[in-house]
């Protein structure tokens, strides 16, 4: 693969040196001042950009006095963008710049009451360009509606947003996705902050309460919906959720939030922005919050408790089943900014999250986290379009353990990355992007996770990417990736191609055709995990054990009389093969049918042919064990990524400068598709039809009447028939004894359509209303549809959506909306929480006052579910209630002032 990659290299750099050109002997430049359209003050801190074939190749920072500069321009015909946070983005087409000379262009803004068409930077990884013309979709929270709409974590944010699933199991905890495919413990939408991946080291895990930025920070959120893989690399089919935070250039002064709420919420928030001279800034920012979270009992929980209690446990000090609702956590942020020139500077930052106590689901279980803390170092740098980073994540999990089992979760793992990207144009219809990302993986668990794979689960990845856009004329773009990327513990390399194709017929709108080929890695709990899960029953000494696929699978030994092997509790040595058969095992139902009082010692073994083993595997959501036969008992390969390959048709439009319009139609094929946890080894038992039979013919030999013999025998047959006497487990290191094995395998080809709709229309200047929908054609898939054997969950509705109204007038300072909110019910598979979600509506209120009196004193509220609907976004998550929200916010100049 290292020549592989090698190759792929040179050729990536192949096409930058013929697209290469010379500089021109003498440029021009264009300057001028921002200001304030309606009051005329100058406006710092505004980025103004030149646009090349659709992204920046200028860039310069309006000063404190307003004033800017693009330098180093040819003699040319250029489009200047202009964006600022709070104002509306402008766009000049058409400047001239002549040799020798500087074109004075002054540029007005207007504060932004109601944005249609937006600035992302996701879509082509770190390129700005406006929402409208990229060729895929993006949905967008700014930085007025985080203002306006106070939440304890970023994830609450993307509720309303389309084709995006948030499923909330707690006052900060919660899972998202893009288009489907939920899970508990999740890491399906590739989270960023800041160019940065997000989730938790190793476990790649979104933990909403393990993300250091403050909302005060942020500048907006981008959520791309669909695959990413041929920009992003793996992990990224699900869609991108992009947290971008304020640059403390464009972002001076200083903002202190004070928020209380229900279920005992106290929240408060700092952050300081500032600069010295023109070329060095800097920002600090931190929260402390707590709250008290939705009560749950599991029973699951329960019943471990109380059997641990009843074999002499201290309850006192006994962790399963121990919940803190209490919910404590503490986060900080350090950035300095560093400009060499307009189009060149270093950004060094650090932070952390700590989780006091909070409680996380996981496949195995509710997971309580105590002192669980998340620290990410971070450096990055720009030269003109050229983009170089290097980030640490690390994860200490503190004191955090299972609520089943009460076993200690020790989690110190880390992720280390480093990506260069550059791009590039030839002329003014071509563009280019090529980069390279190295990534690697390093879990430290102290075996209470990756038990006996420690030594050895480390994960190297290293990916090449080529990025083209391509003007073919005033009306149509197409645009062409390819990436290709080598994973340590996967076979082959994986490609991933994307091609999309825009048509502009007018300004404003826009169709696209694309074709996405993604894929998603195994992570490290489908790779490593090797943990017990819970006992099965506190009389049998049987236990479930969570493990990851090895690179060589599982294979179920066939040969041990002829048909399958098992291993049992109940001989001398549990970790020997034995055939399934009566012979073997009759000694064992004598042993303990007379530790209960039962003798039938006397009574001669059975052949195979007069009592029969049945095979029985546990249903997790019944707690019962299912009839099975051998046939269905199916071996289990490495692990492969999952590929998706989606095609997708859409558009956007605004029409009369009022109203926005979003549509997607997609179609999605999915293979090799990674299932939840579910337990694959099944128990074998004795048939009691047969093992009653046996016993009557026995007992009336001894000269027992019929009626007594056959009384006494079924009575034995049916204390007997729910003992499992063995377990059919894989010839393997990782399960070598009679415990049950619960693991992942890969499922077939999964195949939906799907849909996303939205629209936005500015009714007046201060009101305006909303709606999206989305839709899916299926949320379960059996056997007959790709799902094997246990079947898939999509852990989303097929249907949701919702439609608000918003009010806005500046000039008072009061802005109100209302949103109201519905999603379909859905079967749910996650690990050990399966079950059916019911249908639920909700209506969310916020309103917000910006006092005249006090300039930069903002109060807000935020009510999420105001008519206090009960309800459950996801089995084994708490029933959910109304959660209202008031914070005030101060924003004023300290040290630095603000222009």
């Amino acid at each position: 693969m290292v020549g592989y990659v090698r190759v792929w290299l040179i050729l990536v750099f192949a096409v930058i040196l013929t697209g290469a050109r010379s500089i021109a002997a003498q440029t021009g430049a264009i300057g001028g001042v921002v200001t304030d359209a309606q009051t005329g003050s100058p406006i710092s801190g505004a980025q103004v950009a030149v646009l090349g074939t659709s992204v920046a190749i200028r860039g310069s920072l309006s000063n404190d006095a307003g004033a800017y500069r693009l330098v180093g321009l040819d003699a040319g015909v250029y489009t200047v963008a202009v964006t600022r946070l709070g104002y509306e983005r402008r766009e000049f087409q058409s400047v001239n710049v002549t040799a020798g000379e500087t074109t004075n262009l002054p540029i007005g803004m207007s504060v932004a009451v109601f944005e249609l068409d937006r600035v992302i930077i996701t879509e082509s990884r770190g390129q700005e360009q406006k929402a409208l013309d990229a060729p895929a979709s993006v949905a967008v929270v700014n930085l007025r509606d985080i203002e306006e709409r106070p939440t304890l974590t970023a994830q609450e944010q993307l509720k309303a947003l389309p084709g995006v699933d948030v499923a909330t199991t707690g006052i900060v905890s919660g899972a998202a996705v893009a288009r489907g495919f939920n899970n508990v413990f999740s890491g399906a939408l590739l989270t960023l902050t800041d160019n940065r991946y997000a989730a938790v080291p190793s476990l790649r895990v979104n933990t909403a309460f393990l993300i250091p930025t403050v909302n005060e920070d942020i500048s907006r959120i981008e959520v791309l919906l669909g695959p990413a893989s041929a920009l992003y690399g793996p992990n990224s089919a699900n869609g991108v959720m992009h947290i971008i935070s304020k640059a403390p250039f464009e972002s001076k002064g200083t903002t202190l939030s004070i928020a209380g709420g229900e279920r005992s919420i106290v929240r408060g928030a700092l952050r300081h922005a500032g600069t010295f001279g023109e070329r060095f800034g800097y920002k600090l920012s931190g929260q402390i919050m707590r709250g008290e979270d939705w009560n749950f009992t599991d029973p699951v929980e329960e019943q471990a408790r109380a059997d641990a209690i009843e074999a002499g446990a201290n309850p006192d000090t006994l962790k399963i089943g121990r919940r803190d609702f209490d919910v404590d956590r503490v986060t900080g942020e350090a950035r300095i900014d560093y400009k060499f020139s307009d189009n060149a500077d270093v950004i060094l930052s650090t932070g952390l999250a700590r989780a006091g106590s909070a409680l996380e689901m996981t496949g195995i279980g509710t997971a309580q986290s105590i002192d669980w803390q998340y620290n990410f170092y971070q450096a990055r740098a720009r030269w003109n379009r050229l983009f170089v980073q290097g980030f640490l994540n690390t994860s200490n999990s503190g004191d955090t353990y299972i609520l089943r089992t009460g076993q200690p979760i020790r989690d110190k793992s880390r992720v280390s990355v480093g990506q260069a990207q550059h791009g590039f144009d030839i002329g003014k219809r071509q563009s280019f992007i090529y980069g390279i990302d190295l990534q690697r993986t390093d879990p430290r668990t102290d075996s209470t996770i990756n038990g006996r794979n420690e030594q050895d689960d480390d994960i190297n990845e290293v990916g090449g990417y080529l990025h083209s856009e391509t003007k073919l004329s005033r009306f149509f773009d197409i645009f062409l990736s390819a990436r290709v990327d080598d994973h340590s513990r996967i076979e082959d390399p994986v490609f991933s191609p994307r091609a999309a194709i825009v048509f502009k017929p007018i300004e404003n709108q826009n169709f696209r055709l694309t074709y996405n080929r993604a894929f998603s890695t195994p992570t490290t709990n489908n790779l490593f995990l090797d943990l017990e899960v819970q006992r099965l029953d506190a009389r049998l000494p049987y236990f479930v054990r969570a493990v990851g696929v090895p690179e060589n699978g599982f294979r179920f030994r066939r040969d041990c009389g002829g048909g399958l092997c098992v291993r049992s509790p109940f001989v001398p040595d549990p970790s020997a093969f034995l055939p399934n058969d009566i012979a073997v095992f009759f000694p064992v139902l004598k042993g303990l049918l007379f530790a209960q009082g039962v003798d039938i010692r006397a009574v001669p073994n059975p052949t195979s042919a007069q009592v029969g083993m049945v095979l029985g595997r546990l249903n997790s959501a019944t707690g019962r064990f299912d009839r099975i036969t051998a046939a269905d008992v199916e071996d289990i390969d490495r692990l492969r990524p999952t590929i998706s390959n989606v095609y997708e048709l859409g558009y956007k439009g605004i029409i009369g400068k009022r109203l926005l319009l979003a549509a997607d139609v997609y179609r999605e094929k999915r293979e090799d598709f990674v299932g939840p946890l579910i337990v694959e080894s099944p128990n074998a038992f004795v048939d009691s039809a047969s093992l009653a039979t046996y016993l009557a013919a026995v007992f009336q030999g001894g000269g027992a009447p019929a009626p007594v013999a056959q009384a006494q025998a079924r009575g034995i047959a049916n204390a007997v028939k729910g003992i499992p006497l063995a377990t059919v487990t894989p010839d393997s290191r990782l399960t070598n004894s009679p415990n049950l094995l619960v693991t992942y395998r890969n499922f077939g080809e999964l195949d939906l359509w799907g849909a996303d709709m939205a629209a936005e229309a500015i009714v007046t200047d201060r009101f305006a209303l909303s709606g999206t929908y989305s839709w899916v054609s299926d949320d379960f898939f059996d056997s007959d549809e790709g799902g094997g054997a246990f079947g898939v969950a999509l852990n989303a509705p097929k249907s949701k959506g919702s439609i608000g109204a918003r009010f806005r007038d500046d000039g008072s300072g009061f802005s109100a909306e209302t949103r109201g909110r519905f999603q379909k019910g859905f079967p749910m598979n996650s690990g050990v929480f399966i079950g059916q979600v019911e249908s639920y509506s909700l209506v969310d209120v916020s309103a917000s006052y910006r006092l005249p009196f006090t300039p930069g004193l903002q109060i807000s509220l935020n009510v999420q579910n105001i008519f206090d609907d009960k309800h459950i976004e996801f089995i084994g998550a708490p029933e959910l209630g109304r959660l209202a929200i008031m914070q005030a916010q101060y924003t004023f100049d300290f040290l630095s002032p603000r222009k």
